[in-house]
């Protein structure tokens, strides 16, 4: 990259350049025509991040201060915007941090205080949703106030994607995710701040908040959302909630107060004919040109809506599911499944990962002693990875590889020369060059049908298909380089859609940088795709009960039919080694997801086979995190989807090969 290119804009969009070498040449009102021109968007990134306006104007001023010190060290002009941005990121950590040292010194009784979201919903004067979505911010995490601020003036076309990138110090395929886990916990806090807003208040809710004192904060969070989870009351509130992006889009910035203006023009930041009136969002400008600047919710990530979708949809769909026009409760036990148990000798040949077995035909009659001695027929060997005698409506028919340390049946591939890639272990062919564009959920389907690579007979994989091939060893991508090179750090479609009936309706997706899997994917997005030849056909498995252990006959596995304690991670493999029976261990997050039933939420799994599985909560993972040893992988069953966490405590379910 040239010095002078902008980070995030093409070269020559950039139209600070100019002030900036003359600011970094000493010329006083260059540099202050700079600071008024991104005052405002800085104040709006603190103080959505710290909240109490008294330290978003302290922060402000600490983030002018440190660029009129910098500015001279700067080496491309053009990327002043990128480089204020995260400037602006580290002195919002760097306060965060100071207020989490505050907060180990004695308590003293806090006063009722005025808070960021307060004056922006009193001087913009907004009502409705839009309201409640600025009040949900303050319910969130600390760390996910400071993305929410990013993102938001992303969804109002000020900054790009790529400045929150380099805002973080990471990469855009990570940003993306560390994005998507904000916007899940955003759509929990609308959740409570609907429930708190509803007038009467559900019945269910009042003894709830009992004792809460009428701050927010996590704990609060957490009861409330508990609550509203699996509540029809308080779900109804919350149905007809707009995307939070949608509403971001026409929301102006607040403009600056009178004393911080003050401040700042005593310090020489900013000129003195500058006014509070003046510092609105008319300063900041968006220096991108017209080809270049995005409608709101378009782009990769943008089309993954996690808005209402993840914490409402998935949280009404934990105690209604409307099919077909008929209201199913989740609560109740699951039908029978319609598919036809698998024979067992069909199964032993193609489920065996252990060399071939192999048939030999009768010994013929012994000859006459003078005549020599006929040599046995060869062996007949059958192939592993026949299908014949499956029913095609059935999967996996397979056992599902393994990506990490210390698990069984490892992943391996083999190249061929037609372009396309043999798994070894699920027989799967893959394609393995990687299309170059980007496809709807339709279209994704209609690329692989077309493929006529290696005599066709292609189709989008299913979601427990392409898990098979995420390598959680391995980090952008998070896939074999050797097998599968120049794989995009993006998000694939597969062929499942989500349970939930929604409009617009949404289908499962792989993020291939670290191998998260999400079902909040609207299928009017556009995503990468890879192809994959397979037996046809969609199903489920047909369990096999036997007291306290559940087998699985299509991927060979047998599992404990309970779910553990809570227990941290370091205790897990401890607990399954110890399982009465033998020969358990703790599962890989692949295996975990073969479990998963697409057609059920809240558990989504089989409630007949594993009766215990809890609503939410995570299980523990054998896979270590690529990104961070300490975080290990695990498996929601709210919905089935996978990624890894720092967490403190999680439940176990154990697996043994048959």
């Amino acid at each position: 990259m040239q010095d002078d290119e902008p980070v995030g804009v093409p070269p020559g969009a950039g139209g600070d350049g100019g002030l900036v070498r003359a600011a970094q040449a000493g010329d006083q009102a260059a540099l202050q025509e700079l600071l008024a021109r991104y005052v405002v968007l800085v104040h709006n990134l603190v103080g959505r991040s710290v909240s109490r306006p008294a330290d978003a104007e302290d922060v402000t001023q600490e983030v002018l201060l440190q660029v009129v010190q910098d500015l001279p060290t700067l080496q491309s002009p053009a990327s002043f915007r990128s480089w204020l941005v995260a400037i602006t990121s580290r002195r919002i950590a760097d306060h965060q941090r100071r207020v989490g040292a505050e907060s180990l010194l004695p308590a003293v009784p806090a006063e009722p205080a005025e808070t960021f979201e307060d004056l922006l919903v009193l001087r913009l004067d907004l009502q409705g949703q839009q309201r409640d979505l600025v009040r949900a911010g303050r319910w969130l995490d600390p760390e996910h106030r400071a993305l929410l601020a990013l993102w938001w003036q992303e969804c109002a076309g000020r900054i790009s994607r790529a400045e929150i990138a380099n805002a973080l110090e990471l990469g855009e395929a990570h940003t993306a995710v560390r994005l998507q886990r904000m916007r899940e916990q955003l759509e929990q806090c609308r959740l409570a701040v609907a429930a708190l807003d509803r007038e009467p208040r559900c019945g269910g809710l009042v003894p709830v908040l009992q004792e809460w004192t009428g701050q927010a904060n996590p704990l609060w969070r957490k009861r409330i959302t508990k609550h509203v989870r699996t509540c029809v009351v308080c779900l109804r509130e919350a149905e007809d909630q707009l995307p939070a992006s949608r509403l971001i889009a026409g929301l102006q910035l607040l403009p600056l107060p009178a004393a911080l203006v003050a401040a700042l023009t005593g310090k020489g930041l900013l000129a003195p004919e500058s006014g509070p009136t003046e510092l609105t969002t008319a300063t900041i400008e968006d220096d991108r040109p017209d080809w270049e600047v995005e409608e709101p919710e378009r782009g990769a990530w943008a089309a993954v809506k996690w808005a209402g979708r993840v914490a409402t949809v998935t949280a009404a769909a934990t105690l209604l599911l409307f099919t077909g026009g008929f209201l199913y409760d989740v609560n109740r036990p699951p039908t029978v499944r319609s598919e036809h148990p698998v024979g067992a000798e069909a199964l032993s040949a193609s489920l065996s990962t252990s060399p071939p077995a192999v048939s030999v035909s009768p010994t013929p009659p012994p000859a006459p002693a003078k005549t020599a001695k006929a040599p046995a027929p060869a062996p007949v060997v059958k192939d592993r990875c026949d299908r014949s005698g499956l029913p095609s409506g059935v999967w996996p028919a397979w056992t599902m590889p393994n990506s990490g340390a210390d698990l069984p049946d490892q992943q391996r591939y083999s190249v061929r020369e037609d372009g396309t890639v043999r798994d070894q272990i699920t027989c799967l062919t893959w394609q393995r060059e990687t299309p170059s564009g980007r496809y709807t959920f339709a279209a994704a389907k209609k690329y692989c049908a077309n493929l006529t690579l290696a005599e066709g007979n292609w189709h989008l994989p299913t979601r427990v298909q392409l898990t098979s091939i995420i390598d959680t060893t391995r980090l952008g991508p998070a896939i074999d380089p050797e097998a599968f090179p120049g794989t995009p750090v993006s998000f694939f479609w597969t062929a499942s859609p989500w349970a939930t009936p929604h409009d617009p309706a949404f289908a499962w997706i792989v993020n291939f940088y670290e191998g998260l899997t999400s079902n909040a994917a609207d299928q009017s997005g556009e995503f990468a795709v890879r192809c994959v030849q397979s037996p046809s056909g969609q199903g489920s498995v047909q369990y096999e009960v036997n007291g306290d252990e559940v087998s699985d006959p299509m991927t060979g596995l047998t599992w404990q039919r309970a779910t553990s304690p809570t227990m941290a991670a370091g205790e897990a493999a401890a607990y399954c080694a110890g399982l009465k029976g033998g020969n358990w261990r703790l599962p890989g997050v692949q295996e975990l997801a073969t479990l998963v039933d697409e057609s059920l939420v809240g558990p989504a799994i089989d409630r007949e086979a594993f009766p215990s599985t809890p609503a939410r909560g995570w299980y523990w993972a054998a896979n270590r995190a690529a990104e961070d040893e300490k975080a290990r992988w695990a498996l929601n069953y709210d919905d089935g989807y996978t990624n890894y966490r720092d967490l403190d405590a999680g439940v176990v379910r154990c697996v043994r090969n048959q």
